[in-house]
């Protein structure tokens, strides 16, 4: 599975993450190719969110692909049950005008500790790439204000600047003290 924002601002990083759901067998192993947009991202890292998960990365000769091998450190951090695992980074590249693409997981091989493989599902995640500046306090970015936005607001009350996300969710920061809260 794929998530992540629905829309970032041109120039800026964004992180979408990768995880498993309906895991059947824990999962020790996974060779998983990804493909984006070349022209509207730019790939940064992939990093492991869990203890006992470590990422190699390995880019191939097609721009916007890149095949990510996922291995877990021995059975006690095998992947068991539904979990996101990997964030990926990205850079939102320079655009004329709202464009929108996507990132995509086109196949996965995962396996088990006894080396049986299964092909998991592909999975994608579509994110717009906005050229004009952000209305303050749009958070969801659909240049107007709505619940939606309050709703993001209030789940992220209290976020820093120094918290990872925080670029995702600059914009509820109404004052720009560089806290979410209520102005």
């Amino acid at each position: 599975q794929l998530t992540g924002p629905a829309s970032v601002m041109k120039g800026e990083p964004f992180t979408v993450r990768l995880g498993l759901s309906q895991v059947q067998e824990p999962v020790l192993a996974q060779d998983v190719l990804l493909q984006y947009d070349p022209n509207l991202y730019e790939f940064e890292d992939a990093v492991a969110m869990l203890e006992g998960l470590t990422v190699y990365k390995q880019p191939t000769q097609t721009p916007g692909q890149i095949r990510l091998v996922i291995a877990s450190l021995g059975t006690d951090h095998a992947i068991a049950s539904d979990a996101e695992l990997i964030e990926l980074k990205f850079t939102a590249k320079q655009v004329e005008q709202k464009t929108s693409g996507s990132i995509a997981v086109t196949s996965a091989t995962i396996a088990d500790a006894n080396g049986q493989e299964h092909q998991a599902q592909p999975a994608s995640v579509t994110i717009e790439v906005l050229a004009v500046a952000e209305l303050p306090g749009d958070v969801n970015h659909d240049n107007k204000y709505s619940i939606a936005d309050l709703a993001i607001a209030t789940a992220h009350y209290g976020m820093t600047q120094q918290h990872p996300d925080w670029k995702q969710y600059k914009s509820a920061d109404m004052d720009g003290n560089g806290v979410i809260d209520i102005v």
